[in-house]
């Protein structure tokens, strides 16, 4: 009886070996079989898009900081030691100059002056009460936004004239920098400033979002879409943002300059590119 067993079990596994190769085939382009699989004959490259490789964590520090208008440390011994030029191209840089805007890029390693201004440096004879800095850091995802105040909360504002409007008087207004950060790949992000003016008091109102308009509570917001402008950093880079040193009164000095108790004063906001990775929440 066992040779009889043996040959019903070969008989068996040969059917369905047979059956499997048949099924195969019926799945499979260039057995004879037609089949549905899209054309894959064009070129093809084993390597992923950029934007999917991009991490979708983008961590970033903020730094605000307030000095005497007259301090040298912001003068040429920082400007003299940061990129101004291949930050923006030449058009944009021109129009933030001429609206009171100046912005640059630091390398990972800042000059010994932002050293100072960042107090990683000491200062001989500063009075501490001179140095004046707050931050914070953020971890947001990819295409999310922030916003960095650069003057005291509820003060009147004036925007200057343009071409197309003329000057106005805002009351009770805080001049912001809406931040928006985008990976690009690991270690490197897109921040898009766009200079607003918020004004008025909360309530409901319609919110612009990456996905369309919703309903939220806010302020009346004057935007410079003309002032709006983009940096692209690498990991431990920072964009400076400031005023010109333009007397006249421009959106930048709006935003940057002010007259206090103990004289004038010159803000500047440092947003530092932490890292950009992929992965939860932590």
């Amino acid at each position: 009886m066992r040779p009889y067993h043996s040959a019903l079990s070969l008989l068996t596994i040969g059917a369905a070996i047979a059956a499997f190769v048949a099924g195969c085939s019926a799945l499979t382009p260039g057995l004879g079989i037609e089949s549905d699989s899209e054309d894959v004959s064009g070129p093809r490259t084993v390597l992923r898009p950029l934007s999917e490789l991009a991490g979708d964590l983008v961590r970033v520090e903020v730094i605000y900081l307030e000095r005497p208008a007259d301090d040298p440390l912001l003068g040429p011994a920082l400007w003299d030691e940061i990129d101004q030029i291949g930050a923006l191209e030449p058009g944009k840089r021109e129009q933030l100059t001429q609206d009171g805007f100046r912005i640059g890029i630091s390398s990972s390693r800042p000059p010994v002056a932002l050293q100072k201004l960042l107090g990683e440096l000491d200062e001989i004879g500063l009075d501490p009460a001179q140095r004046r800095f707050t931050g914070r850091k953020l971890v947001l995802r990819s295409g999310g936004t922030t916003e960095v105040e650069t003057a005291p909360l509820g003060r009147p504002i004036t925007v200057p004239a343009t071409d197309q409007t003329p000057e106005k008087e805002l009351v009770g207004a805080t001049p912001v920098l809406q931040v928006t950060c985008r990976s690009l790949q690991e270690g490197w992000a897109e921040l898009d400033f766009l200079p607003e003016i918020h004004f008025g008091g909360d309530k409901l109102r319609p919110v612009a979002t990456e996905e369309g308009w919703r309903m939220g509570n806010g302020r009346k917001a004057h935007r410079f879409f003309e002032d709006r402008f983009t940096l692209t950093l690498n990991a431990g880079e920072m964009a400076i943002v400031t005023a010109t040193n333009d007397p006249e009164q421009t959106a930048g000095g709006q935003f940057f300059l002010d007259e206090t108790d103990n004289g004038p004063v010159r803000r500047l906001a440092v947003i530092r590119l932490v890292g950009v990775d992929a992965g939860e929440t932590p």
